[in-house]
């Protein structure tokens, strides 16, 4: 057996932080910050000169690397943050967060390219309201709570690539890896919306609840999918609109 990564070294990474936190009011505050992260020893491919970075893995469930890595690759991110929050308070509360940014990365190929994280922004907003019922004896507490969030982001990122027919008569997907993620899919978006009733009593709490997931039914792109037969690619598309029943106790 031959363990060709057992003297990888340890990544390292600097990071760099300025912010600024105001508080409105009692319940209300606004949060920004700039940040930079410089990232040295990260693995890349040790055989070839190619585009592969451990820095993407993660990206996809599926996993790839090299059988052999040395620690010489490099990245760096850095953007703005914006939160504006409302704790809760009489039952209600919002958050909204903001940021945009840039993620590059070197492979062994010395080639600075963009990381598959790369989707440069991406925008939360969640608000909510919970109304309390209390009994007349005292002995048990309702609510009935209303969610909704929404998210908005920049595409996946996405690595050039054609079509070249092989001998057999079927195709070859080659990509164009002096150009890893250069393209951006279609934007993410997506809004999910929960309404909850609880009940306290003789010390455990029951909900009942309905969640629906991507509310507008969204196609968010999940994927591009190759057709050896025919040299063309597809996309495959994440979950859309869903309704959740849900029941809970609590202790």
């Amino acid at each position: 057996y031959v363990s060709p990564n057992k003297n990888l070294d340890l990544m390292r990474s600097h990071h760099f932080v300025v912010g600024y936190d105001y508080k409105i009011n009692e319940f209300t505050r606004i949060k920004a910050e700039a940040y930079y992260q410089s990232i040295t020893k990260a693995g890349v491919d040790k055989a070839k000169a190619s585009t592969y970075s451990i820095l993407n893995e993660g990206a996809d469930f599926g996993v790839w690397a090299p059988d052999y890595l040395k620690s010489t690759g490099t990245g760096h991110n850095y953007g703005v943050e914006l939160t504006i929050e409302h704790f809760l308070n009489k039952g209600f509360y919002f958050l909204i967060t903001t940021s945009i940014f840039d993620s590059k990365y070197k492979g062994s190929n010395n080639i600075e390219n963009n990381t598959a994280f790369n989707n440069n922004f991406i925008t939360n907003g969640l608000i909510g309201k919970e109304f309390k019922f209390g009994s007349k004896s005292g002995k048990s507490t309702k609510s009935l709570s209303v969610d909704i969030k929404t998210t908005y982001a920049g595409g996946k990122r996405a690595t050039d690539w054609v079509g070249v027919l092989l001998p057999n008569n079927e195709y070859d997907q080659v990509f164009n890896d002096n150009k890893a993620y250069s393209l951006k899919l279609k934007d993410y978006i997506r809004t999910d919306f929960r309404v909850a009733f609880k009940m306290n009593k003789l010390g455990f709490t029951q909900e009942w609840g309905i969640e629906i997931t991507n509310l507008f039914d969204n196609q968010n792109v999940y994927s591009n999918k190759f057709n050896k037969q025919t040299g063309l690619g597809s996309n495959t598309y994440q979950l859309g609109f869903m309704l959740i029943p849900q029941y809970r106790i609590i202790f």
